[in-house]
């Protein structure tokens, strides 16, 4: 049995898995194991792994958690070059007349720009609307109302607040027949 109980061989997978220039499948096979055992063994599962699939979960997580930081700090490492590049770049076509090629190249980098880091982090979600839980459902009826194609409707009285307005439905004439 090698560290934390792991034995020899899955150490080795763990440390091809660290690699990450190998398939599962691939490792699996250069290890002597089964795909399936080996999914086994990632996801914990002991029934059909044994007792280790826990340890191994264990270490494969942190594995995953290493590698994860890698990447983060890689990402951050070149964003920061990559806009002192975009600097530099820019600083050299400030003085120059524009023409229709430093257009676009202009807006090939405004593009990249815009996409250096992920929009949108799940965990993170809030919303940008500062509106109250009464105000998201008015607003979601004023909507739903909006774009029903049976209720003819005319949308007023706006009250702002933060960045949205939200607006309170009032029926000024409907083709639905009048209930008696």
């Amino acid at each position: 049995m090698g560290k934390a109980g792991l034995s020899t061989k899955h150490q080795s997978i763990l440390k091809d898995l660290a690699t990450g220039s190998l398939t599962k499948k691939e490792i699996a096979k250069k290890n002597g194991i089964g795909a399936e055992h080996l999914s086994d063994l990632c996801s914990g599962n002991v029934k059909s792994a044994g007792v280790c699939a826990t340890l191994f979960k264990t270490a494969y997580n942190k594995v995953l958690s290493d590698q994860t930081d890698d990447i983060k700090k890689l990402f951050k490492e070149n964003k920061g070059l990559a806009l002192k590049k975009l600097n530099q770049r820019l600083l050299n076509l400030l003085p120059l007349k524009a023409t229709k090629d430093m257009t676009a190249e202009l807006c090939q980098i405004l593009n990249a720009m815009s996409k250096l880091a992920p929009q949108v982090e799940i965990g993170q979600m809030h919303t940008h609307y500062h509106l109250t839980q009464e105000e998201r459902v008015d607003e979601f009826r004023r909507l739903v109302a909006a774009t029903s194609k049976d209720d003819r409707s005319r949308l007023h009285d706006t009250v702002g607040r933060g960045s949205v307005a939200t607006t309170k439905l009032v029926r000024t004439r409907s083709r639905r027949p009048k209930e008696e």
